[in-house]
């Protein structure tokens, strides 16, 4: 089982030149439990899965996606994972006040809906982007969403 510790995080601000928000960081350190229970799950058993605890595979992918960015899609937001069907989960780099958990979803919705053109970004505020009010409520979702895959497939 792979955690985040205080010296990737350190790492991942070096490299992003990148200031993480301090809930992001305090809750991996502090919500092990509830992040080794989401890894048990079947739909998040991989370190990159969901909210992602491999620290190379964020640097590399925040780097692949230009983070920090100033312009075009995803500005001002940090890629905390995926669900590996082209889904990508996001927080805000902008304002530690904003704790929610964005999708920067590829299907599910008419583009139009949810991407703007003319500022060439997601509409953030599109409650279908929305996939946590915070960590936590991230992380327990998931663990629903594998309890209720298991309790199908029996």
């Amino acid at each position: 089982m792979i955690f985040l510790t205080q010296t990737d995080f350190n790492r991942l601000e070096q490299e992003l030149r990148v200031e993480l928000p301090v809930y992001y960081k305090n809750f991996h350190l502090q919500e092990t439990e509830l992040i080794q229970k989401m890894r048990q799950g079947p739909l998040t058993d991989q370190e990159h899965l969901s909210l992602a605890t491999d620290a190379e595979w964020l640097l590399q992918t925040n780097k692949e996606i230009g983070v920090p960015r100033q312009v075009g899609p995803c500005r001002g937001k940090f890629c905390i994972g995926t669900d590996g069907g082209g889904n990508d989960f996001f927080i805000s780099l902008e304002t530690s006040a904003d704790t929610t958990v964005y999708q920067a979803a590829h299907d599910g919705f008419p583009r139009e809906e949810i991407y703007d053109e003319e500022i060439d970004d997601f509409i953030w505020s599109h409650e279908g982007l929305h996939m946590g009010q915070d960590l936590k409520d991230f992380v327990k979702q998931d663990i629903q969403a594998n309890k209720e895959y298991e309790e199908n497939q029996e």
